[in-house]
């Protein structure tokens, strides 16, 4: 009889410990999250140089790919290209001539999109593409 009991408790003790609850687990913004065309609306750092605005679109593909287009003042846009992974909440890459791009932190909103670097963070807004004009006149950097 005492075995009997021996047993209900040990069962009883098991269970409760296999219930205590678990820490979370962190996650960050996934790779489908990201993937897409964004349109850079506000900078940390001046959004200027030598008194022109600068103009930033970025398409990040699923494949680990992404295409940017900068445009300094009312000059041509130009295309860079490159590879990007996303880790927990950190996104980095490469140019294609190799150059480190990041690591950044990402933080995603309603269709915004923040990068943030120290004290410089980038803010983009999701659009349904990078627009032809952006694209088709674009000096090739790669």
């Amino acid at each position: 009889m005492m075995r009997k009991y021996l047993i209900l408790a040990l069962s009883l003790l098991l269970t409760a410990v296999s219930c205590e609850p678990t820490e979370p687990e962190k996650k960050g913004p996934t790779s489908d999250d990201l993937a897409g065309a964004w349109e850079l609306t506000s900078v940390a750092t001046k959004a200027s140089v030598g008194g022109s605005t600068v103009n930033v679109y970025i398409a990040f593909n699923a494949n680990g790919q992404f295409d940017l287009y900068q445009q300094l003042g009312q000059g041509w846009y130009h295309h860079y290209s490159g590879t990007w992974s996303l880790s927990e909440d950190t996104i980095q890459g490469k140019y294609s001539n190799d150059a480190a791009w990041g690591p950044w932190t990402v933080t995603l909103g309603s269709g915004t999109l923040s990068l943030t670097k120290g004290t410089e963070q980038d803010t983009y807004k999701k659009i349904s593409g990078i627009p032809d004009n952006v694209t088709a006149g674009a000096v090739d950097e790669n």
